[in-house]
């Protein structure tokens, strides 16, 4: 399964790839093809405005433009008023050559505007040609080369709502609201070389060639717009060509929106890692820094050392701080061996660990010797700390508390390889014997099942249970020495001479209450599982929240039985004890009496 789904994502891939690069060429296309339609549009335009010309053509339309200026200062030398004179008017004209700054603003009432708005009526006559100061920026492009028209609003009084028409007639723009601006001829990139900046498959082109759209150098208040002055050729004259400008916020929130709804085909597991690891990475950052503000005030032996990922390990602490987590680390298991697997439960996961921690220093400093002052002084440096500084406390002991865990999860999962004698099997009847057999706990006691007929129709299985062999099922007893006694490195046998007897005549060693309430609840807890007629081993985890109420159950009955009858208790007990560590201590007292008779 695995695979064939591996290969419909990499057929999906494919695809999406494919359809990138057809619509990536599909817009080249119609690039070059509006590109083709400016140039056919320009040399019309100049067809048109040199058609009426008497005089001989001019080799190239900048000779044409100097010819056109040279008639316009002819006909400025008679002043409009009488209070203009010639040197005035000739200055209020911007050249069309100059290069003045980007952000440079035109004089509305500049002498020479009621000449050029008379020059521009007369677009009709035969002596007027087109200047390139009423021209659009890409008629001046081809012109100058490196220069761009800006047309400047000069009139602010109007509102957004009364603004003129989009398409000005191309002859009568006039001279003061044109500013020339120099540009870099970088700028003037063919659209033909470069996909639009807001193109959605810039990212994903699979191997094409990527060129980056030239950045704009300058930012303008007005746009510029271009029309035709004869009415059969404006279908190709008003064509709008895509220019390189620096996006707008509203133009880069609707492209980004855009591009988060576009479909991507990525597996559900690697996004889950992605997300989850960048999660905890944000969160270890932020405990880093909380560290390093309140670790200026402590020495090293109490500062936290956390590892490449963030996490705080044993090992990497101070010396000095791995004595008390040593030693709280030994209470915590000692706890869950002599009081209860889950001492957290009592009062909360805060206050416990900072009691073990305290706990635990206390006991460190005590057993130093007289003349370890400088030893004493940092370990009440460590307690201070765990006393005022919460987050300390909590690094460190989630160190200790994170060992507890370790030592329940095998009462659980353990149990799970020993059930098969209850014969479950699955579906209903799977869920008929799992709710006979954990009323009451009958699960600790040896049985067999029977079958009780409870109308004609309808019968249920029952577990018939030895009501003398109490805590004695075999699949319990085998739990439970699998789960802390398998090896001598498990934490039965870690803590092996914890174990006495109740009864000082009888010295045979029994196991702790906690401990066998501890196994007894995992045991439930893997019958538990198969409730809903299958296994449900991994839904949920072994925590004092869900099964610390059967925990204490199998606690207040053990101790009903002690204080009841302590001899029976005894031989319960011992019974389990000889039957966890029956095998190894066997073979171990066997080779120590081989080594004696050999010496």
């Amino acid at each position: 399964m695995a695979k064939e789904s591996q290969a419909v994502d990499n057929d999906d891939q494919s695809a999406l790839k494919a359809y990138r690069r057809q619509n990536t060429r599909l817009i080249r296309l119609a690039e070059q093809e509006a590109e083709d339609r400016r140039l056919i549009a320009m040399s019309r335009v100049w067809l048109v405005a040199t058609k009426g010309q008497q005089q001989k053509r001019p080799s190239s339309p900048t000779s044409a433009s100097k010819h056109s200026k040279k008639k316009r200062k002819k006909s400025s030398k008679a002043p409009a008023d009488g209070d203009v004179e010639e040197g005035d008017a000739r200055d209020a004209k911007p050249r069309a050559h100059a290069k003045p700054s980007r952000k440079s603003t035109v004089n509305s009432e500049s002498p020479s505007s009621s000449d050029s708005e008379d020059d521009s009526g007369s677009g009709g006559s035969e002596d007027d040609l087109p200047d390139p100061r009423s021209m659009t920026d890409e008629q001046i492009a081809q012109l100058l080369g490196g220069e761009n028209p800006v047309i400047v609003q000069t009139d602010k009084s109007i509102d957004a709502h009364d603004e003129e028409p989009a398409f000005p007639d191309l002859f009568n723009i006039r001279d003061e609201d044109v500013d020339m601006v120099s540009l870099r001829s970088s700028s003037r990139a063919s659209t033909r070389n470069s996909e639009p900046p807001t193109s959605e498959f810039a990212a994903d082109s699979d191997g094409e060639e990527e060129v980056e759209p030239p950045t704009a150098k300058h930012k303008s208040k007005a746009r510029s717009s271009v029309t035709s002055g004869n009415d059969a050729e404006s279908d190709e004259s008003d064509i709008e060509l895509p220019r390189h400008r620096p996006v707008s916020s509203k133009q880069s929130k609707r492209e980004e929106a855009f591009r988060r709804e576009q479909p991507k085909v990525v597996s559900s597991e690697s996004q889950t890692k992605k997300t989850n690891t960048t999660t905890v990475s944000l969160a270890d950052k932020d405990s880093k820094k909380a560290d390093e503000d309140d670790d200026a005030k402590w020495g090293p032996w109490a500062r936290i050392v956390r590892n490449k990922r963030g996490k705080a390990n044993l090992l990497d602490q101070h010396p000095t701080a791995r004595l008390v987590l040593y030693k709280a680390i030994k209470n915590a298991e000692l706890d869950i061996l002599k009081k209860k697997a889950w001492p957290e439960q009592n009062t909360s996961r805060e206050v416990y660990r900072r009691e073990v921690l305290l706990a635990a220093a206390k006991q460190v400093i005590q057993g130093l010797d007289q003349d370890e002052n400088e030893q004493r002084k940092r370990l009440e440096d460590i307690g201070r700390r765990v006393k005022g500084d919460s987050r300390f406390a909590a690094v460190l002991g989630d160190i200790v508390l994170d060992r507890q865990s370790h030592i329940r999860t095998p009462a659980r999962s353990v149990a799970f390889r020993h059930i098969a004698g209850f014969e479950l099997g699955v579906g209903d009847s799977c869920t008929e014997k799992v709710r006979a057999l954990l009323p009451d706990d009958l699960y600790i006691y040896p049985g067999r099942w029977e079958t009780e007929q409870v109308d004609e129709n309808t019968s249920k299985p029952v577990w018939v249970i030895d009501r003398t062999k109490i805590y004695q099922n075999p699949g319990f007893m085998d739990s439970l020495k699998d789960a802390f006694f398998e090896s001598r490195k498990d934490f039965g046998f870690k803590y092996i001479d914890e174990f006495k007897s109740s009864i000082e005549k009888r010295p045979e060693p029994e196991l702790t209450i906690p401990i066998v309430a501890l196994a007894a609840t995992g045991y439930f807890a893997a019958i538990q599982a198969w409730e809903s007629g299958r296994s449900r081993e991994k839904a949920e985890k072994f925590e004092g929240e869900l099964f610390n109420a059967t925990f204490e159950r199998h606690v207040s009955y053990l101790e009903s039985v002690k204080e009841t009858n302590l001899v029976a208790f005894h031989v319960i007990m011992s019974r389990l004890y000889n039957h966890a560590t029956y095998v190894i201590l066997s073979s171990t007292y066997y080779h120590l009496a081989y080594c004696n008779s050999l010496s």
